[in-house]
C-alpha cells in the first residue's frame, strides 16, 4: 500500500509543475484512470508504476532508516484499511 504521504507528494509536484493528470499518466505509461484513482487513494500501484511516475514528475523514491519502530497505532493509520 502507497501511503497518503507519498501520494499527497506525488500530487502536490503534479500540481506545482502545472501537469493533468492525463499527462502523467502518458509520460508514466499508465492508463488516465488508473493514475486518478491512485492519486484519489482509490487504487494501489506496483512500485514500478510508483517509480516511473515520480521519473515523470523528477521526484526521487528514498528509503531511509526511521526513527523507531512505529506503534500499532501508527501502523493502523498507515495500513487500517488493508484487509490482508
Amino acid at each position: 500500500m502507497i501511503t497518503p504521504q507519498i501520494i499527497l507528494a506525488i500530487r502536490d509536484r503534479r500540481k506545482e509543475l502545472k501537469r493533468s493528470q492525463a499527462w502523467v499518466a502518458e509520460v508514466a505509461g499508465i492508463a488516465r484512470e488508473t493514475y486518478s484513482r491512485f492519486e484519489q487513494g482509490k487504487h494501489d500501484i506496483s512500485l514500478r508504476r510508483l517509480l516511473r511516475i515520480c521519473s515523470a514528475l523528477g521526484l526521487d523514491l528514498l528509503a531511509r532508516p526511521g526513527s523507531g519502530r512505529p506503534t500499532l497505532e501508527d501502523l493502523d493509520q498507515i495500513f487500517g484499511d488493508d484487509d490482508d
